[in-house]
């Protein structure tokens, strides 16, 4: 029905007319049928419902018009008075009788096999029905509309917490059955439904199959590449962005999701060109700090200081309302900033974040970390001390970065320090990873029995990590003979001493 045209119109304005002046309109059963269908699209439910009753005080038992009270009933949630209506209805005149008979076991039993059983009646009758149809793609319309309803259903009426067991099913066979889709209305709203209940990968699937047929479809791409980003598809996200970018480069949504992409993959250079035209077509500054981020990590020092400086000063000044989300920019772009050699800009930073989160451990330990690089291990230790101190749970993790961080600037006596607390941490199975370490610190000072004592708990408990601390040594060597290889340098280094 269109119902733009005159004829339409002319109908609707006369009942409403009519309404308004509390007279009855006489119209034929196919006018308020038609009507009350105007008022379903608009979600106007309760003037449908009130046009099936006035159609049906004149046409008392039409079948049609009866369906739709059904239908209007079942939406407004009035599920006793939709089954008394329903049993005026004959299944062999009106096939819709089983949908009616499904929304109604989802809605008020939450019973799916029982929806199930009588939506598959219902399609079964309405593939049939289609197959018949002359226009094949009015009929194939048809049916992707009967689909939807089917899965629309039970998201909207199923009371059942399994349900999204039942719409992954239906969306699974719509895939199958009406392939190939093409990025109609209909194929966005079941990708709608699959959003809304969390079924990303059947909404991705629709997407995909709708751009395989259809690769211009309007921000198909580009909603294709969201989707992937936010469900660890990283590297299929990059290549949908870049498709969407082909056939938009203007496209900034896209171009944010590239960047992303691409920094999670650790192509910064790429991520920075990418957010670089973002920036260009945006000028959106809460992008400063992660151009900057992408600068340093790419070794171009100088640009990423310059960006992460605009970054603080963009900080200072408009995220003073929201203290948090001020606190965690600064902390990122301080840490970027030691990323890049900037320490003592770094520290200031931190310091600056510290002032409003003085407890906070994650903050502490970043504070600690700049520290030790500017070499002053006195107060790197003593805030790392603090960073411990405000952890209640965690604490091993904290001392293993407090240890590793030590270690990698050549204070070992520190490192052992820290990482000999975490290996005592015996509630937490994170201590055992410190016995890899610990034993290549002691190897290093020269604590040859410690050495050989760590070395050993390691082969035991942690052997992965220590392939990773000793890839010479251990290649080609399987775990259980790494303890053999330890012994053999520990004797070695008893030798070298005598």
């Amino acid at each position: 029905m269109n119902y733009n045209s005159l004829e339409f119109k002319d109908i609707l304005n006369k009942y409403e007319s009519a309404k308004e002046q509390g007279k009855v309109c006489y119209l034929d059963s196919d006018d308020f049928v038609d009507i009350a269908e105007y008022y379903l699209a608009n979600d106007d439910l309760n003037k449908m419902l009130e046009t099936v009753l006035d159609g049906l005080k004149l046409h008392d038992g039409d079948s049609y018009l009866l369906s739709l009270k059904v239908n209007s009933l079942i939406s407004l949630h009035r599920f006793d008075e939709a089954e008394e209506v329903l049993q005026l209805l004959n299944v062999e005149e009106d096939h819709d009788v089983y949908y009616f008979k499904a929304q109604l076991a989802c809605a008020q039993e939450g019973d799916d096999k029982a929806a199930f059983e009588y939506f598959r009646q219902w399609i079964t009758i309405e593939q049939e029905e289609c197959e018949r149809m002359a226009n094949k793609n009015e009929g194939k319309n048809r049916l992707k509309d009967a689909y939807f309803h089917i899965i629309v259903s039970f998201s909207d009426l199923s009371t059942n917490p399994l349900s999204n067991n039942s719409i992954r099913e239906w969306v699974n066979e719509y895939l199958r059955i009406c392939s190939p889709l093409d990025g109609d209305e209909i194929d966005i709203e079941v990708a709608k439904v699959c959003h809304d209940s969390d079924l990303f990968e059947e909404e991705i699937n629709v997407y995909s199959q709708c751009l395989d047929n259809n690769p211009y479809m309007p921000q198909g791409w580009t909603y294709l590449a969201s989707l992937q980003h936010v469900t660890g598809k990283t590297e299929d996200s990059v290549n949908s962005a870049e498709n969407a970018i082909a056939v938009n480069p203007n496209d900034i949504q896209a171009l944010m999701v590239k960047g992303h992409g691409y920094y999670d993959l650790q192509n910064y250079a790429k991520a920075l060109d990418a957010y670089l035209k973002y920036y260009e077509r945006t000028h959106d500054e809460t992008f400063l700090m992660i151009i900057g981020r992408c600068y340093v990590m790419n070794k171009q020092f100088e640009e990423g200081y310059n960006f992460l400086i605009k970054a603080r000063d963009y900080s200072t000044k408009k995220e003073k309302k929201n203290k948090e989300l001020q606190a965690n920019n600064r902390a990122f772009i301080s840490d970027s900033l030691y990323i890049g050699g900037f320490y003592k800009e770094a520290l200031s930073l931190i310091n600056v974040v510290l002032r409003t989160y003085p407890h906070e451990a994650e903050f502490l330990l970043q504070k600690g970390n700049i520290l030790t690089a500017l070499g002053n291990t006195d107060k790197a230790v003593e805030t790392y001390y603090d960073a411990i101190e405000c952890t209640e749970s965690g604490k091993a993790a904290i001392m293993m970065l407090a240890g590793g961080e030590l270690f990698s600037h050549g204070f070992y006596r520190a490192a052992l320090f820290f990482l000999t607390m975490a290996s005592k941490q015996t509630s937490d199975p994170l201590h055992y990873k410190s016995f890899a370490y610990l034993a290549q610190i002691c190897y290093i000072m020269n604590l040859d029995d410690l050495f050989l004592q760590y070395s050993k708990l390691a082969c035991e408990y942690t052997p992965d990590v220590l392939a990773k601390l000793w890839p010479a040594d251990l290649k080609d060597v399987a775990p259980e003979h790494y303890y053999d290889i330890f012994n053999q340098m520990y004797e070695k280094k008893k030798k070298a001493k005598k």
